[in-house]
């Protein structure tokens, strides 16, 4: 089973069906007509996925920590200042 994965994802790569798109995360656009895919098949793309984007969710996730918390009262009270 892990070597039919890992087959899967080569042949993916080969046909370079992850994409990565405008915010920075890859997806997968597979060819079009070349057969189809099982459930099974389509997890394991999405292992695949969640494996490639993790450091940059971790990157976007880390940035999002450094910045100052607010609440909403404090957005409202900024809007209406205006």
């Amino acid at each position: 089973m892990k070597r039919c994965r890992q087959k899967l994802i080569d042949l993916a790569d080969e046909r370079k069906e992850f994409v990565l798109d405008v915010d920075g995360f890859l997806y997968y656009w597979p060819s079009p007509n070349l057969g189809h895919l099982s459930s099974c098949q389509l997890r394991w793309i999405a292992d695949e996925l969640d494996k490639r984007n993790k450091p940059w969710q971790d990157q976007i996730e880390k940035d999002f920590a450094a910045l100052p918390e607010f609440n909403s009262a404090e957005l409202t009270e900024t809007n209406n200042d205006n």
